[in-house]
């Protein structure tokens, strides 16, 4: 028994200090908690970064039109009581079997149509003998939805034939167009159309060239794009064509044979060669800016610069693009703002007509003569790409807007009146798409464009 006291001594010491140890272990910890608790009571909540709503214009509401498609080739009798049919016209059986036997079996008799799906209004071009020895003359047939017949004019091709300049052939690459032997002031848009042509029918650029028909403008004297034909090499039949009309006060567009939206396309292209890195959207833009800040040390305020986050809507594209980058007009228009404005850093303003309008913001410079009053042209260079105002990088920001409303330019449910081809403009449609078939075509001449050693 006197040999086992020590033992149990030793063991009630070792629970005594055991216990001690994880008590203290236990108020040590306690005191931790406690006073991390009264330090965060201290701190209070972790601080936000401030949160600005910015208030932006409404959207424009913009219908789609009804489709307007145009058409081009030979007629012949069987294929005149197809297309009677089709657009309704209702007065063109007899009159195409009657100018088939005035030219002959082996003739071909040229016809151009504008068709609108549903019935709006429809335009047949039909080229016929004129009284004149040797003449050509066009009927023209109209019919809208409301008329029970066609009504019928004459067009006297003879009188009515303005000059018309076909470049050489040009032949195509994957790339665009060679562009030897065009005007300079012509090669922005012909060179965009082109490669939509390419991109969007998806044929062999090898197999295909390129004729361009230019007619001289009577105000300004400048040559100007009367047709783009792309055409198959080997048949030298015409795959597809875009004509241009020209409007009184407004932009002129370019209308297509397959359908394609090349108006819509140019008007998104102030650019070229570059990202777009946001469309419009909802956006939260992270922005540092220099502000007044209360002091401590003095009455007056001192000049810090802070973190913002910006919440909004953004009502534009922005084209990422690096400094100095050349930006373009997308359309005819008048200079109603050059300068510094706000968060838009260097704008430029376009009125294009009718309450259209285009901007140009975060410029690094502006075009020589680029003022308010300045009267420019599409493809004509009228700033280079900064990163002004409230920008956080180098990029073109882009707007649309009509009446000061926004416009989504991406949006396939709506497009600008200068995008579709007007009621009354299609028999001016027609009649260019006839004298466009009718004009005398010089045996092909593929130029090959000299642009140095080729890496192939």
């Amino acid at each position: 028994m006197k040999s086992r006291l020590p033992l149990m001594l030793t063991v009630l010491l070792g629970l005594c200090l055991n216990a001690q140890v994880q008590a203290a272990s236990q108020a040590k910890a306690s005191s931790k908690k406690t006073t991390a608790s009264v330090k965060s009571k201290k701190a209070g909540p972790k601080a936000k970064r401030p949160v600005q709503q910015l208030p932006s214009p409404v959207s424009a509401e913009l219908a789609l039109g009804p489709e307007t498609r145009l058409e081009a080739g030979c007629m012949d009798p069987e294929k005149m009581v197809q297309l009677d049919g089709r657009l309704q016209l209702q007065a063109l059986q007899w009159q195409g079997e009657a100018t088939a036997q005035a030219l002959g079996p082996d003739a071909c008799q040229h016809y151009a149509a504008a068709v609108t799906r549903p019935l709006v209004r429809n335009t047949l071009a039909l080229l016929t003998p004129s009284g004149a020895e040797g003449g050509l003359e066009a009927v023209i047939y109209t019919r809208s939805a409301n008329d029970a017949a066609s009504a019928q004019t004459r067009w006297p091709i003879a009188t009515d034939m303005p000059s018309l300049r076909r470049l050489a052939t040009v032949r195509l690459r994957s790339d665009g167009l060679d562009l030897l032997d065009i005007p300079v002031h012509l090669q922005w848009e012909l060179d965009l159309v082109v490669k939509k042509m390419i991109s969007t029918l998806k044929l062999e650029p090898t197999a295909h060239h390129l004729r361009i028909t230019l007619s001289a403008d009577p105000v300004t004297g400048l040559e100007k794009v009367f047709a783009i034909e792309l055409l198959e090499s080997a048949s030298g039949q015409r795959v597809e064509a875009a004509i241009w009309l020209d409007r009184k006060d407004l932009p002129g567009a370019y209308f297509s044979l397959s359908g394609i939206e090349y108006e819509r396309m140019l008007w998104q292209s102030p650019v070229q060669n570059s990202r777009i890195s946001r469309g419009v959207g909802p956006s939260v833009t992270t922005m540092k800016r220099r502000v007044a800040i209360k002091s401590t040390k003095s009455a007056k305020p001192r000049m810090a610069i802070r973190t913002f986050r910006v919440r909004g809507q953004h009502i534009g594209i922005d084209f990422a693009a690096p400094l100095g980058t050349p930006v373009a007009a997308v359309a005819d228009g008048e200079v109603i703002h050059a300068g510094p404005n706000g968060g838009y850093g260097n704008l430029i303003i376009l009125d294009h007509g009718d309450g259209h309008h285009t901007y140009y913001a975060h410029l690094s410079a502006f075009a020589q003569d680029i003022r308010p009053g300045t009267l420019v042209r599409r493809g004509e260079e009228i700033g280079q790409v900064g990163s002004t105002g409230f920008s956080t990088g180098p990029h073109l920001h882009f707007e649309i807007r009509k009446q000061g409303q926004y416009i989504d330019p991406a949006n396939k449910q709506s497009q600008l009146r200068f995008w579709q081809l007007a009621e009354q403009e299609q028999p001016q449609a027609v009649s260019r798409l006839m004298r466009l078939q009718i004009t005398p075509v010089a045996a092909p001449v593929v130029v090959e464009a000299s642009r140095g050693p080729r890496s192939d």
